[in-house]
């Protein structure tokens, strides 16, 4: 997948994307598709620490990389439909890049927790906005593969927070009613049947009162 999401983003920009500055691009303004592409490349190709919560720096590009209104001024615009479905595509294939980036500094032991869920939530609400805009770039089956990450990351006990747990599943009720639809009724099943199992064993009220949303949720699909 990882070999995917770097090859469709060089289509996308014609080949050039990974000759982007190694530098992010500043969080004072709002990021367009190219923006994420050059914010992937500064990361992967420019060997630029990944932003993390720590310093005020950091704090000011996970902001701008997960902020909605980057989305919202694409959809706002008046620029025909098909670049709109573009830029949004550049947006879902960078942010999944850079969640798979913080995946992997999160399994060797990064504290980047917090940065990983606040990315995976905006992940959803991009491919969500997308899926909504009739975009076929990329294959609806990476949508649903974000969508079935994200539940897996809720049973992520030794990884994220009660808090962080409770988050992420909010985040799944919230895009659940476009995403919902794109799984098989099985899946939905699964889905279900894997949260329940959380909810049923978690001490933390918020995440079972969450969980169980999300369960109503599924069933009124």
């Amino acid at each position: 997948m990882r070999f995917w999401l770097i090859s469709g983003l060089a289509v996308l920009l014609g080949g050039g994307a990974a000759l982007a500055e190694s530098s992010y691009p500043s969080p004072a303004s709002p990021w367009d598709g190219a923006a994420y592409v050059d914010f992937y490349f500064a990361h992967s190709n420019g060997h630029q620490a990944l932003p993390h919560l720590r310093s005020p720096e950091g704090q000011a590009l996970l902001a701008r990389l997960t902020d909605h209104g980057n989305i919202e001024r694409i959809l706002a615009s008046s620029a025909p439909v098909g670049e709109k479905r573009r830029q949004l595509g550049l947006i879902v294939m960078s942010i999944g890049a850079a969640r798979g980036a913080y995946g992997m500094s999160l399994a060797v032991g990064e504290p980047l927790a917090e940065e990983l869920a606040r990315v995976q939530a905006f992940g959803l609400y991009a491919i969500a906005r997308a899926a909504a805009l009739g975009s076929s770039s990329p294959p609806v089956s990476m949508w649903t593969t974000s969508l079935r990450t994200a539940v897996e990351s809720v049973g992520e006990d030794a990884a994220f927070s009660p808090e962080q747990r409770a988050f992420l599943v909010d985040a799944i009720a919230a895009e659940l009613p476009t995403l919902g639809p794109l799984l098989s009724r099985r899946e939905r099943e699964q889905m279900a049947a894997f949260l329940g199992q959380i909810g049923g064993s978690s001490s933390d009220q918020k995440l079972r009162q969450a969980i169980g949303r999300l369960l109503t949720a599924i069933e009124e699909l």
